[in-house]
């Protein structure tokens, strides 16, 4: 699964290689790991907003949630959203369709597990994924709003929606063999932001070819 990215690109490289303008100017700060489980913020478009660019935190909380334990919990058991079943779980079956974003990165870390030969001792090497051709590519992801009854607080969330892994990542994730949905084109991303039919999302939620990955040990 897709828990830990890189996003280590300025916010005028954004705006010019995704032709769009970020809401609050000096808001983003390029970082070269972003943890999924601390929340952090990173830079999306969504349906919402297509022609921007928003800082939103990484971990979707249903709008259904009643109280903020509940609301804990869910962010670290959302951070990915598995494509497969993305459609069938009561979390998301409401952002597939109404709230899809599309979330911006240079990279994003895997752990490749080694066993070491006659020791029970598994190794793990991390490697940072980046696209050949893409210095900031998009991420396919959903998202969702919710209030804190108590506190009127809203809090805004996204999933990363994972697909089964490729070649390349089938090696290198060999654990879960997962990866994130990543698109091809700009133009198959901006798609994602619009309206589209179920058939239309399920054709869309598909593995790159390896052949356009690379990875580094780290």
């Amino acid at each position: 699964m897709c828990y830990s990215t890189e996003a280590d690109m300025d916010q005028k490289q954004i705006e010019k290689m995704w032709n769009r303008e970020f809401k609050n100017e000096f808001s983003w700060r390029p970082s070269p790991v972003l943890n999924g489980f601390t929340h952090s913020e990173l830079p999306v478009s969504t349906m919402g907003l297509p022609g921007e660019i928003i800082l939103m935190n990484w971990g979707l909380v249903p709008f259904w949630v009643q109280d903020a334990g509940l609301a804990s919990i869910m962010k670290n058991r959302t951070l990915n959203a598995k494509g497969e079943t993305v459609f069938k779980l009561a979390s998301y079956r409401v952002p597939i369709i109404k709230r899809r974003c599309i979330i911006y990165v240079s990279g994003y870390y895997e752990w490749q597990h080694i066993q070491i030969p006659g020791a029970k001792k598994v190794e793990k090497k991390r490697y940072l994924i980046k696209l050949k051709d893409e210095p900031v590519f998009g991420l396919g992801g959903i998202y969702d709003e919710w209030t804190d009854k108590e506190t009127g607080e809203m809090y805004t969330g996204f999933s990363v929606i994972t697909v089964e892994a490729n070649e390349l990542m089938a090696e290198i994730h060999n654990s879960k063999k997962r990866m994130p949905l990543i698109f091809g084109s700009q133009a198959v991303a901006n798609e994602w932001l619009t309206p589209l039919t179920r058939g239309q999302i399920e054709k869309s939620i598909v593995q790159l070819p390896s052949d356009r990955m690379y990875a580094e040990a780290v």
